[in-house]
């Protein structure tokens, strides 16, 4: 069989080159106008009307544990100038859709005072678990993480007994849960399109909720371990934020949301959870960062606080953004540079 020129030979190979560049640039444009429509989507949920002087960014625990119509209240009673807040959480987000809703938000003129951006559990310094390819939360997580996983599944695979396990299966402290919840619901509209029923079935409020919240004390306990005693990290997300709120002069404040006390009895010992916490407020500290710890705040029975393992019901919110403003009101640092924006 004759052998092709060698000439030909290159053109295929530059051909290829060029093909990949292409197919490259497209995929990087694809990426970036996804990440800009997801920002877009966050802020047109927010329905933000001028002026707002708190923004309070987060995930779901912050979407349905704060109520701004509470907390506003409880400052009017402390305080006689009035302050306008506004919950901008929204479920099944991640960090980086945080910042970019932040950066929509700065460029829209709000007239804001500060920024109140609330955590759960390690997510200041363990990134997202669909960023870390070799974790053994991607390992475990692997089912939900690719974009066409469950596309290879077959409806016969996905029976009633399956389902419910696939889906409730219990997932590291340092799974993005906004990431996690994402894939269930792609999920469901995949079991749609298969002419399967996509209600909910999964066994969330039936499973010992310090297993779901935190399942494997071993990690979360290495995990403090390296930001205590070697090299402390923040994650890339809150990295931008601060650095965000740095350049346009805007106060932040990382609050830590409410945890159930039988999560932090078994899964946090007192001793390692305040190594970490001391670290990571001094850290924020000499970001010029408050921080505000309430993942002990809420002393309400399990049932009449929380809706779910994770999430606050109305009341416990209620009672939470109470405190909230009274809390943030004694706090000297936090007062004093809402007093400054507000003289300016």
């Amino acid at each position: 069989m004759p052998r092709s020129p060698l000439y030909l030979n290159l053109l295929l190979l530059l051909l290829q080159l060029a093909l990949f560049n292409i197919g490259c640039r497209y995929w990087f444009r694809a990426e970036r106008a996804t990440f800009m429509e997801t920002a877009d989507r966050i802020y047109q949920r927010m329905s933000l009307e001028k002026p707002v002087d708190l923004l309070f960014l987060g995930d779901s625990t912050m979407r349905l544990g704060f109520k701004p119509e509470a907390f506003q209240r409880r400052w009017a009673e402390l305080r006689p100038d009035q302050i306008r807040a506004a919950n901008c959480g929204v479920g099944a987000s991640t960090g980086l859709e945080h910042y970019l809703a932040l950066r929509k938000s700065i460029r829209q003129d709000l007239g804001l005072r500060a920024v109140v951006y609330g955590v759960f559990g390690l997510r200041l310094t363990d990134p997202e678990c669909a960023l870390q390819p070799g974790s053994p939360a991607r390992a475990r997580l692997e089912y939900f993480l690719d974009s066409d996983d469950e596309a290879t599944l077959s409806a016969p695979v996905v029976n009633e007994g399956f389902l419910p396990f696939s889906i409730s299966r219990w997932i590291p402290m340092y799974a993005e849960l906004g990431s996690y919840w994402v894939k269930v619901e792609r999920l469901r509209r995949r079991m749609s399109a298969w002419g399967m029923s996509n209600e909910a079935r999964n066994v969330y409020h039936h499973r010992d909720p310090v297993r779901w919240v935190f399942p494997d004390a071993t990690h979360v306990t290495n995990h403090i371990h390296e930001i205590v005693n070697g090299e402390f990290r923040f994650t890339r997300a809150i990295e931008s934020i601060i650095s965000e709120c740095e350049a346009n002069e805007l106060p932040l404040v990382v609050l830590f949301m409410p945890m159930i006390e039988e999560v932090q009895k078994k899964s946090l010992s007192n001793e390692t959870w305040l190594r970490y916490m001391e670290t990571v407020r001094r850290r924020l500290r000499e970001r010029g960062v408050s921080m505000i710890d309430a993942t002990s705040w809420i002393k309400m029975s399990y049932e009449e606080a929380y809706f779910d393992p994770l999430h606050l019901s109305d009341p416990g919110g209620e009672h939470f953004s109470k405190l909230l403003a009274e809390r943030m009101m004694t706090n000297r640092a936090i007062a004093d540079s809402l007093s400054e924006r507000n003289e300016e």
